[in-house]
């Protein structure tokens, strides 16, 4: 045989063989490992630790080593015990299944039937809790009759009848309460269409009373307008009129002043030009005064520097102020 099929399993307080030497060497590397103390800042003593911590993990690796190598045994030999172990629970299995399938089929039909009794019966229970109209309730009921507890039922007929009566009471007594419930709603809905028939004709009646009450102010209404307007339209008659009086009086008085302005108007521009004209008379006799007299000076003094009589001293000064001798002028 093969060591996979020689496999035995130690008791659990029985160390591993495998692990044996480990275990050894366990003790003196405790001991060894506590007694060490480096000097992790002196880098001498950091290479010390890190070459005692690199000795350690050797001797983990030569451990993990034989772990795998002996768990890939054990692995081979479990993977043979369920292999076989599958292969001959499959046989018996089909052994089993020979015999169990027909029991199973019978179970399960009769399952089915007993569920489809069951579902009968809470058909059953179902119409008895119907609710809705009368007209409803009255073909649950129906239906209900119609449904008859024979040997169908088999050993739970009993119970069916028992729901069916049971049922048909409380489908009877729902379709009484639906009857009730609904005479009373058409009372109702009849009392409710008498009284919205009486409050329409009261409020039509109400309605053409205010209409013609209406009516009625209104036409009062209209009457005092029209009298109103027509007060109204004779007071703007009179004041029309006599705004037209005051108007005519106001443009005669307009037209009388303007004619008054008018003519003092005229009065001040003549007497104003009466003077003006007066002023350029006497402008001119003075210039006219002024210029002979500084023409008779200059006649005399052109005389008695030039050794000429003053006729001639006039000629010559009339002369140059008639501009007759160029580049020569009077200045007055």
């Amino acid at each position: 045989m093969s060591t996979a099929e020689l496999f035995v399993v130690p008791s659990e307080d029985q160390p591993l063989a495998a692990y044996s030497e480990f275990r050894a060497q366990l003790s003196k590397l405790r001991e060894e490992n506590a007694s060490l103390v480096f000097d992790y800042h002196d880098p001498k003593g950091n290479k010390e630790a890190r070459s005692h911590i690199h000795k350690l993990r050797r001797t983990k690796g030569a451990v993990e080593s034989v772990r795998k190598e002996k768990k890939a045994a054990s692995l081979a030999y479990g993977r043979r015990v369920d292999a076989e172990a599958k292969d001959i629970i499959g046989e018996i299995e089909d052994m089993i299944e020979v015999h169990e399938r027909p029991i199973k089929e019978i179970e399960e039909a009769e399952k089915r039937r007993v569920e489809a009794i069951a579902a009968r019966i809470a058909d059953i229970r179902e119409l008895g809790d119907s609710t809705g109209t009368s007209a409803e309730l009255r073909d649950c009921l129906e239906r209900l009759e119609a449904i008859t507890i024979d040997e169908t039922f088999a050993e739970s007929a009993a119970d069916a009848m028992v729901e069916h009566k049971a049922a048909a009471k409380r489908l009877r007594e729902t379709l009484a309460a639906a009857e009730k419930a609904e005479a009373e709603a058409a009372e109702l809905e009849r009392l409710r269409a008498e009284s919205a028939a009486r409050e329409q004709r009261e409020r039509e009646e109400r309605i053409a009373q205010e209409a013609a009450e209406r009516a009625r102010k209104e036409a009062e209404e209209a009457a005092a307008r029209d009298r109103a307007r027509a007060a109204q339209a004779e007071r703007d008659r009179a004041a029309a009129e006599e705004r037209a009086a005051k108007a005519a009086q106001e443009a005669e008085e307009r037209a009388a002043k303007a004619a008054q302005e008018a003519e003092e108007r005229m009065r001040r521009e003549a007497a104003e030009k009466s003077r003006r004209e007066a002023e350029e008379v006497a402008k001119r006799e003075a210039d006219i005064e002024h210029r002979r007299e500084i023409n008779l000076a200059a006649a005399a003094a052109l005389s008695r520097e030039a050794n000429i009589t003053m006729d001639e001293a006039r000629a010559c000064v009339e002369a140059i102020a008639r501009r007759q001798v160029p580049a020569v002028t009077i200045s007055y």
